[in-house]
């Protein structure tokens, strides 16, 4: 009896351990993204990436611009910036980064769906389950800025695609896991505003 109670502790110890590993895998992996995502509040800097920066934006919500690590940012009502990246291999996904589902639109397309696709992470796609209805959700590329408005929230199939159906429209949608191995929250959101940078 008194070595059962000292193995179970053994394991409570262990497990404890893991999971304690495991999180501090993620906030590194999250540090190392969120290096290559900055914010540029010197609005004459020379830029590799965004070249001479002249003027601030007008008119929006962002009042600098960002540097970034892929095809653009995704800026979620929660201020969490990803990376959106071209795929949504599990190299990308675990690198605590976003991508373009295959069969996605490009992001600089006027219309179509884009279909980005996250791990259900406290700092990647974890707040897509608390999102509300009319909450904005950004793209943000050095060409332009669109500000997505929520008009959607359900669980699918995980091998559901008929939601994701050509539009004469821009519409974003958003995919993570649930708790259920086979199914996937899916979020909505139609374009609402657009900004040329020039």
């Amino acid at each position: 009896m008194k070595y059962k109670k000292y193995f179970f502790f053994f394991i409570f110890v262990i497990i404890l351990l893991i999971s304690l590993n495991d999180y501090k895998k993620e906030e590194k992996l999250y540090h190392i993204q969120q290096q290559s995502i900055k914010k540029i509040d010197n609005i004459n800097i020379k830029s590799p990436v965004l070249g001479t920066v002249k003027k601030p934006l007008k008119d929006n919500v962002l009042t600098f611009r960002y540097t970034y690590d892929g095809l653009g940012l995704l800026i979620l009502p929660n201020k969490i910036k990803l990376n959106i990246k071209k795929d949504s291999s599990k190299k990308t996904l675990d690198s605590l980064a976003v991508g373009l589902v295959n069969g996605s639109d490009d992001i600089k397309d006027k219309n179509g769906s884009i279909i980005i696709a996250g791990h259900n992470m406290k700092k990647v796609f974890n707040y897509l389950h608390k999102i509300k209805r009319n909450e904005n959700i950004i793209i943000y590329t050095n060409e332009f800025i669109e500000t997505f408005k929520v008009v959607n929230k359900q669980t699918i199939k995980e091998t559901d695609y008929s939601h994701f159906k050509k539009q004469n429209k821009k519409v974003l949608y958003l995919i993570t896991c649930t708790k259920k191995e086979k199914e996937r929250l899916l979020v909505t959101a139609l374009l609402d505003k657009e900004q040329e940078l020039s």
